[in-house]
């Protein structure tokens, strides 16, 4: 079996990340804390979006570390006989 997996909000904490840094940057708390993204989470624009990214989005690319697992369930999910794929739309 070929199996992809994300990195953004599978492998890492990405929404944990927004919440952290989005409350920081914005000065205010998530109007929707379940909010996929950033513009809703916060209920910014999406030149506040852009602005928020383009000053997290390299340390965040760079230092997030992977969920607690995720290494292990890859590790066992190959030593099965799978092809596992990482798919990602990163720039970083």
């Amino acid at each position: 079996m070929i199996i992809g997996i994300d990195v953004d909000g599978t492998l890492t904490d990405i929404a944990g990340f927004m919440l952290e840094k989005g409350g920081e940057f914005f000065q205010r708390p998530a109007v929707d804390p379940k909010a996929f993204d950033i513009e809703q989470m916060f209920g910014c624009s999406h030149k506040e979006r852009n602005l928020f990214w383009r000053k997290h989005l390299p340390g965040y690319c760079r230092k997030m570390p992977i969920v607690d697992g995720a290494a292990e369930t890859i590790r066992k999910l190959r030593d099965a006989g799978n092809k596992i794929c990482i798919v990602t739309s990163r720039v970083y």
